[in-house]
């Protein structure tokens, strides 16, 4: 009931405010254009689109990493003793590399051999959706997850340029979603048709990064019990993973007891300990050769890990020189967007443009970093998406001595249930908070 309540307030917030910008913006039509996050369908033809050669989604890896878990077992049996896990993570390499062989980037970043999204947004045929009435719409942006956020932050100022034509307006609205809101960054930094722009709205938006992404790409993996025992429990118990209440039951009752009686902390120490000693063989070549080819992940690694994760990933001279195309975009991103981000729109704001922003919490962080017991909507932190709130841990409060330090000004940002202070955002006036809404799980719902 109550992700049902965040979902209905969720669609009127942006009946209200994302899409139409009634109040300040009446015209007889309003678009807005929605640029949404990463898992577009990707085609090794892209000029032939076809379910034959779909490239992504791919298949899921559990699969066969379970077809050799009998010799994964030896390997790292092997390892143990002699202190060598060569044929471990080469084994793990191995399994995991090939169902990414075809939708990797080249080692520029780029898709050289054909791939893509299997649609032109400048010349083929746009989605159209229609909100309240059939005067105020919206058009969907479909991109090639995988490329330059700032090579893609071009076809979408000329793909607004298209629709402001065809559709008759002066202006749009923009709508970003996840990875989306780094294209609006990127198109807001760099965009030369800024006056196309009427409102803009980031929805749980990784301009500035996510933060299990982080982690992965630098190898600060950080494995703690109680965070492994939060995020098994809620995702287990509300996302429906499995679906026998007898079983669910059973295995969240073994995960929280376990982790009482300390088994499960000794068992993450040790699992820590084989990490440590193997992140840099299979890890790192791993990322590299799977989502580590692809720029716009690379947007998503939060500033404070980046120097660390460019260092880990290409932990040579020869794999910096090899891959200095691919680095050049990275370092370009966050160099010249997600640092610069809130000053930018701070400014644009100053200048009159309208933002609001949505994001999400009261789910578990990844249980990956050192971070895990942060406020999240599962995927991304609160802080992050909300750009700055001050948040209390996970299934915590914020402190009374907290709260009381607040001036009478600032704890009417508080949440009702004091978990969130807004005062901190970079928008405190328009940001707003949907509790218990997942990360995926929103704008669905209004898609359908």
């Amino acid at each position: 009931m109550k992700k049902l309540i965040s979902v209905l307030l969720s669609v009127l917030m942006l009946m209200t405010f994302a899409v139409p910008g009634i109040s300040a913006f009446a015209t007889d039509k309003e678009v807005t254009v929605y640029i949404e996050g990463y898992g577009h369908g990707i085609y090794s033809d892209t000029k032939n689109p076809s379910a034959e050669n779909q490239i992504f989604p791919t298949e899921s890896i559990l699969e066969p990493l379970m077809g050799i878990f009998n010799d994964l077992t030896k390997d790292l049996v092997n390892g143990l003793v002699t202190g060598d896990y060569t044929e471990y993570c080469d084994r793990i390499y191995n399994a995991i590399a090939p169902a990414y062989a075809d939708l990797k980037l080249d080692k520029n970043g780029e898709a050289t051999d054909g791939s893509g999204c299997g649609k032109d947004m400048l010349t083929d045929y746009y989605h159209i959706e229609n909100y309240v009435n059939g005067s105020n719409i919206k058009v969907r942006f479909e991109y090639d997850w995988r490329l330059s956020v700032e090579h893609n932050a071009e076809i979408l100022e000329k793909f607004i340029d298209r629709v402001c034509r065809e559709q008759n307006v002066s202006k749009v609205n923009l709508l970003g979603r996840c990875l989306g809101g780094n294209l609006v960054s990127a198109y807001l930094q760099n965009g030369k048709n800024l006056h196309r722009i009427n409102n803009v709205v980031m929805l749980i938006a990784s301009t500035e990064g996510v933060d299990f992404i982080g982690a992965l790409f630098s190898g600060k993996i950080k494995l703690d019990a109680d965070a492994v025992d939060n995020w098994a429990n809620y995702f287990l118990s509300q996302e429906g993973i499995i679906t026998d209440p007898a079983m669910n039951d059973f295995i969240t009752s073994l995960v929280s007891f376990v982790n009482q009686i300390k088994v499960l902390g000794f068992g993450l120490d040790f699992v820590q300990m084989i990490l440590d000693e193997v992140k840099e063989n299979v890890l790192a070549r791993t990322v590299r050769d799977t989502y580590g080819s692809f720029p716009s992940y690379w947007a998503m690694v939060p500033d404070e890990y980046y120097d660390n994760a460019i260092d880990f990933i290409f932990n040579t001279d020869e794999l910096k020189a090899e891959y200095a195309g691919l680095i050049e975009k990275a370092d370009s991103y966050h160099d010249n967007i997600q640092i610069t981000a809130r000053d930018r729109m701070a400014e644009l704001k100053a200048q009159g443009k309208d933002f609001l922003v949505i994001s999400k919490y009261n789910y578990p962080n990844f249980p990956l970093s050192k971070d895990a017991d942060a406020q999240s909507d599962g995927t991304a932190l609160t802080s992050a998406t909300s750009f700055g709130a001050y948040c209390a841990p996970y299934e915590n409060v914020l402190s009374k001595g907290y709260i009381n330090s607040l001036t009478e000004a600032e704890k009417k940002y508080l949440s009702p249930d004091n978990m969130i202070d807004a005062s901190k955002c970079l928008f405190p006036d328009t940001t707003w908070f949907i509790k218990n809404c997942y990360h995926n799980n929103f704008p669905h719902s209004m898609d359908k």
